[in-house]
């Protein structure tokens, strides 16, 4: 996985699961904390930095598309989460990367996904924890935000609704 990392020259960033960096990578994360392999945290955090660290304003208006499984953004938010120290997760979150709570983007990933029914062929991408990643990398997302963040009340009030809507 570190040299996969090492090598590989381009993030990857679609939004499902078998294939989105992020989420590939925050899993990869758990794993080598938990097993306490050093080299390979350092090679997760080291590429998510170089992958994400840089990105700026998350389309998260387009979410959820008709294969999506996560939330892109969310999913990008949680493991800079992770690898960011608080700090800098909070301004990178608020000042850069997730849109402003109210604009019309924002509301993407906090609201249930709709689905048109069961004869959808990919139905159950958006069945369940729709709202990215799931509630709880959505609510430590939503827990590091500063208090007076608005996305905090945001993505807590998202947590408090269900998950899909429709059919």
């Amino acid at each position: 996985m570190a040299a996969y990392l090492t090598n590989l020259s381009r993030p990857v960033r679609a939004g499902t699961p078998h294939q989105h960096g992020p989420f590939a990578l925050a899993h990869a994360l758990d794993y080598a904390i938990s097993v306490r392999d050093a080299g390979l945290r350092r090679a997760i955090e080291e590429a998510a930095g170089r992958y994400f660290g840089g990105d700026r304003d998350c389309p998260t208006g387009y979410e959820p598309s008709g294969e999506d499984f996560v939330s892109p953004c969310l999913a990008e938010a949680d493991l800079m989460r992770r690898v960011l120290p608080t700090a800098a997760f909070r301004f990178v979150a608020v000042k850069r990367f997730l849109p402003a709570p109210g604009a019309e983007p924002f509301a993407s990933p906090a609201q249930p996904a709709r689905r048109s029914g069961p004869k959808d062929p990919r139905i159950g991408h958006l069945i369940g924890p729709w709202g990215g990643i799931g509630p709880g990398p959505m609510a430590r997302i939503a827990q590091t935000l500063d208090e007076g963040d608005l996305r905090r009340r945001v993505l807590r009030e998202a947590l408090a609704s269900p998950w899909t809507a429709g059919p």
